[in-house]
């Protein structure tokens, strides 16, 4: 597999000219700004918002995913500001190298100064000022941050898509409400052409009675609605986990939600929970399934972007990788059982 080679560091740090220096014919390099200002032609730092910035995290999870598949790689450089829970999901248990890109915030913001690609000098200012007093005195420990990663393997949101017309806006009784299906039972969620999720019908049994929250895009600092509020209800039936939003008229962000999902701009949505249990199987058509047999739910979110987040993806590709190293050693252990036995 392709060595992986991260270079972080502050904005002007040098990541991009190190990279590049170093690229050679068989190597692959992820370059974030780079890419956000291919898609946007932006060399301000708005070229790093909205929907660029979404579909550029996406390119690095997909570029690193690959990785195993691509034996014709040699090394993938990757430049960001630090490493985030979602890279190391992405890497899993890969070798990676790490190299810190820090000349000081002195010379980055002189760098900025005599950088003509950065109008927004301020912008870019801020964003250095922000690192340096967030990371300055902080060394990244990739032993660290492997063990929270598989930690976290137990606990990891994930979000599951719903089908547009089965999400809509309700006036009665001078309140008004969001509602629709959280979760459907009755297909299944892709990640890629290599696996699916399904839920059990009785996945929410035992977790509709806990304190659930209702979000914007899973924002803990948007929140629509609570069941212990009485201001969210949950319910099951056979086609998935329904649920009902009373809007506050009070609050501007649930006003502007509704008003967004009434217009049809936002009509998806998603959920984030714990897996307590859950089935694993190998398709005859190779691919893998995991079914959620029992979960613990904490929240549903009207959602933008309904789609697996990247981490979730690279979760199932965690245990995809799991279940091909048992199938492997399966059959390591029934050849050399074989073996044993014509030898006596």
């Amino acid at each position: 597999m392709a060595k992986v080679i991260v270079a972080y560091g502050p904005p002007c740090s040098g990541k991009s000219s190190w990279a590049a220096a170093q690229l050679g014919e068989r190597d692959v390099i992820y370059d974030y700004d780079r890419i956000v200002r291919a898609m946007t032609s932006k060399t301000d730092h708005s070229a790093t918002q909205g929907v660029a910035h979404l579909m550029a995290a996406k390119t690095r999870t997909t570029m690193l995913l690959a990785l195993p598949e691509s034996p014709e790689v040699e090394r993938a450089l990757v430049c960001i500001s630090w490493p985030t829970p979602a890279l190391m999901t992405a890497i899993g248990d890969t070798d990676a190298e790490f190299v810190r890109m820090d000349p000081g915030e002195d010379e980055c913001l002189r760098r900025l100064d005599a950088d003509a690609n950065r109008p927004d000098k301020q912008a870019w200012r801020d964003l250095i000022s922000a690192w340096y007093e967030k990371h300055a005195d902080e060394d990244f420990d990739p032993d660290a941050a492997r063990s929270e990663r598989k930690s976290d393997m137990e606990k990891t949101q994930r979000t599951a898509i719903c089908r547009g017309a089965e999400f809509q806006t309700r006036e009665e009784d001078d309140a008004r409400w969001i509602e629709g299906y959280f979760s459907v039972f009755d297909g299944a969620y892709m990640m890629g052409d290599w696996g699916e999720e399904r839920v059990d019908p009785h996945a929410f049994d035992e977790t509709l009675g806990d304190d659930v929250r209702a979000l914007i895009n899973h924002d803990t600092t948007l929140v629509l609605g609570r069941t212990t509020a009485g201001t969210l209800t949950l319910s099951v039936d056979s086609h998935g986990l329904f649920g009902r939003i009373r809007i506050n008229d009070k609050d501007q962000d649930a006003l502007n939600c509704y008003e967004r999902v009434k217009r049809g701009d936002v009509n998806q949505c998603s959920f984030g929970f714990e897996i307590l249990d859950q089935l694993e199987e190998k398709l005859t058509d190779g691919r893998y399934r995991w079914t959620l047999k029992r979960v613990k739910l904490y929240e549903v979110s009207v959602c933008t972007f309904p789609a697996y987040e990247d981490t979730a993806v690279a979760a199932r590709a965690h245990d995809r990788d799991e279940l091909r190293h048992r199938e492997l050693e399966s059959w390591r252990a029934r050849t050399l059982e074989k073996i044993k036995k014509r030898e006596d």
